[in-house]
């Protein structure tokens, strides 16, 4: 047999030999190595895999799930903000033109100024009509905050 084809028969054998080896999975180091097959579930010298399962114990009673933190939001904020879009969105239906312009506005995040020289009023006029018509929307949204 060639190097070349020895080679490609082991290279594949080598690399799970040396992952398993490097994760402390195997123990056929030193004079065993040769023995190795590149089958860990199988051999002889496999120690046991490093991989965790959720549902594996790390006290008598806690799982490793029970003490991972789960970022993503449970259904009930989920309904709730959605509930409060809806009638959010209900509501600014009911707005007079410029109240739903200033809202429009507002949301794509101009600043004062530049919304008080689209809708040609001074900027103190605009932030009272602004104020005023917030404390409406909180108003009646308030069961929902």
């Amino acid at each position: 047999m060639s190097e070349e084809v020895y080679k490609e028969y082991y290279r594949p054998i080598w690399r799970v030999f040396r992952k398993a080896h490097d994760h402390g999975e195997c123990s056929c180091l030193g004079k065993d190595w040769w023995k190795c097959e590149g089958d860990c579930l199988t051999c002889e010298f496999h120690l046991g895999s490093s991989v965790r399962s959720l549902d594996s114990l790390i006290t008598d009673e806690t799982t490793l799930l029970d003490v991972i933190y789960d970022e993503s939001p449970n259904i009930h904020t989920v309904l709730e903000e959605r509930d409060l879009l809806i009638a959010l969105f209900q509501k600014l239906e009911t707005l007079d033109p410029e109240g739903k312009r200033i809202c429009e506005l507002v949301m794509q995040g101009k600043s004062e100024r530049v919304i008080a020289e689209e809708l040609n009023i001074p900027r103190n006029t605009y932030v009272y009509r602004k104020n005023k018509l917030f404390s409406i929307l909180r108003e009646s949204l308030k069961k929902y905050l």
